[in-house]
């Protein structure tokens, strides 16, 4: 890095040797430790900073994807210098226990360099530092202990009415990206890339959300930094990311920033980063508690979340949130911690029970309007449902069936009522209802994603749900394409004749859904279903319990 000290502009070819000694070494703690102290905070930050706003203004591609390649191991690198390692294993522990990592006061310097401009040679472009840091924590799963503080200073300087300087639009119109990632997210808002690196660094997530900002020997009053991020009235003004438009109100460069948000969200309630599909890890008390709040906050503000809403990207990670702690809302829908112990799960219970009202219906409402999110939803509803009523029929004798069924059963019922309504407002609202419809329609596809992730997290494990997960498949996909899947122009006349004659129409199919999984559960459970069995009871006695309950809450609203 002697040339770019010196002010020397590198070469391609220095380029690439820049960027095969990082392909090689950006994970090798010694090598990241000595490059980010020889560098320091702010030396790093002016060379990432150079590099990029040189390789997205030009029209090299050769150069720009050098450049990509640095920026994604600076990143992994800054996350291996930065994580001291407590495993004894560890070829480098010895080095790392010796306090061979970038601590306290190489910290303490980032945040010195995080708020000085960086000069690049571009008046027009003078970015300051911790908007270069975000496009390198994007990448890397970073220790709490290293990105909690930044974020706390970040948030702090925001709160304090700090701005962050953006390209001059009116010096053209290159692109002078500093996240070279997404063409989409420059990366003049820095708030994306921590976000984003919370999506991925779980254990530092949970920690920033369930933690404040302000108090304490600064002047600014404590705030939550959850309601930092979600409140409209108390919260953050989301601001542009791009070079030009910078006046527009409804800029869409807002919103990778809040998608990352709900990626961060969905760590910090999950305990696993953004994106990963393997199997779900049970809540933690903390986790669980995160996740409260954002339903609480979003039941009972639910226009944000809407189609419309100012934080409306966040909802399709809010389905998959919902879609994990499934278990917790359907518990709740029953009568809450003291509730039937079919809706228990591995791990921390989420109390879901609200003084606000019907906090809870409101926020699956909001959230259903979003296609994906409903799939999502219903799939996991169904899921839950049909497990709960399997272990209801497997406990229950010929005299208690139909009652153990139906008390299974109700709370699914509930879910995907409040489900409904959101679908409704959405098509009734959309320009092109059969397009929004078949949206709808092609987001149930995520049934068999969610059955084995959402029966390996049951606490109780009756012989029905000991099945395979293939089998249990097979049964709430029927059920989610037979009742929840429509045509789409005989949905769009029902949204048409309005919402009363809709939802009474979709009650019934929700009903009828319900007393499917009946039948399917008697039968794998080897339970007789034939005519007046104690189970074809209990299948018709499901769907006229479901079907009136929920008809009578139409005569009520």
């Amino acid at each position: 890095m002697a040339l770019h000290e010196n002010g020397k502009e590198l070469s391609t070819r220095e380029l690439a040797e820049v960027q095969r000694l990082f392909q090689r070494n950006a994970k090798d703690p010694a090598f990241a430790v000595v490059y980010y102290r020889e560098m320091s905070p702010k030396g790093a930050l002016r060379f990432q900073a150079q590099l990029s706003i040189d390789a997205s203004s030009g029209d090299d591609t050769t150069r720009l994807e050098l450049a990509q390649s640095i920026q994604k191991d600076m990143g992994l690198a800054l996350a291996t210098a930065t994580g001291p390692s407590t495993d004894k294993d560890d070829a480098h522990a010895s080095l790392r226990e010796g306090r061979a990592y970038l601590g306290k006061e190489w910290i303490n310097d980032l945040k010195e360099a995080g708020t000085q401009p960086l000069s690049v040679g571009l008046d027009h472009a003078q970015p300051v530092g911790y908007q270069v840091l975000a496009s390198l924590l994007q990448h890397g799963t970073y220790d709490r202990r290293f990105l909690n503080p930044i974020a706390q200073d970040m948030v702090t300087l925001e709160r304090k009415g700090a701005s962050w300087p953006v390209a001059d639009p009116h010096q053209g119109s290159q692109h002078f990206g500093l996240n070279l990632t997404h063409k989409e997210t420059p990366g003049w808002d820095p708030m994306t890339g921590l976000l984003a690196a919370f999506g991925h660094s779980p254990e530092a997530s949970t920690t920033f959300f369930s933690g404040s900002t302000g108090g304490g020997n600064s002047d600014l009053k404590r705030l939550s930094n959850l309601d930092f991020f979600l409140s409209e009235d108390s919260g953050r003004k989301w601001l542009p990311d791009r070079t030009s438009g910078l006046t527009n109100p409804d800029d869409e460069s807002r919103i990778p920033a809040k998608r990352a948000l709900g990626h961060a969200l969905e760590s910090a309630t999950t305990g696993r980063p953004y994106g990963d599909d393997g199997p779900l890890r049970p809540p933690t008390r903390e986790q669980a508690n995160v996740f409260e709040k954002v339903v609480r906050e979003f039941g009972s503000h639910p226009d944000s979340i809407k189609r419309d809403g100012s934080l409306a990207p966040l909802v399709p990670s809010l389905g998959n949130m919902s879609a994990e702690y499934m278990y917790d809302i359907q518990r709740e829908f029953m009568g809450g911690s003291g509730a039937d112990s079919y809706f228990r799960h591995a791990g921390a219970d989420a109390n879901l029970s609200y003084k606000e009202g019907d906090a809870l219906e409101a926020f699956l409402q909001a959230v259903a309007e979003n296609p994906g999110a409903y799939g999502t939803v219903i799939a996991a509803q169904q899921t839950v449902t049909t497990a709960a009523i399997r272990g209801a029929i497997a406990d229950a004798d010929g005299r208690t069936l139909a009652s153990e069924a139906e008390r299974a059963a109700m709370p699914g019922a509930r879910v995907a009522d409040s489900a409904t309504e959101g679908k409704f407002h959405a098509i009734a609202a959309a320009e092109n209802g059969l397009q929004m419809i078949a949206e709808y329609n092609n987001s149930l596809a995520v049934t068999d994603k969610w059955v084995g992730r959402l029966t390996a997290m049951a606490a109780i494990r009756p012989p029905s749900t000991r099945l395979a997960a293939s089998r249990l498949s097979g049964a709430v996909r029927e059920a989610a394409m037979g009742y929840f899947e429509e045509d789409g122009p005989a949905e769009l006349e029902e949204v048409e004749e309005g919402r009363r004659n809709y939802v009474l129409v979709k009650r019934s199919r929700i009903a009828r859904a319900a007393s499917q999984a009946v039948q399917a559960a008697a039968q794998q459970e080897g339970i007789p279903a034939g005519p007046r069995t104690p189970a074809a009871g209990a299948v018709a006695d499901v769907y006229m319990t479901v079907n009136s309950t929920l008809w009578g809450s139409v005569q009520s609203s």
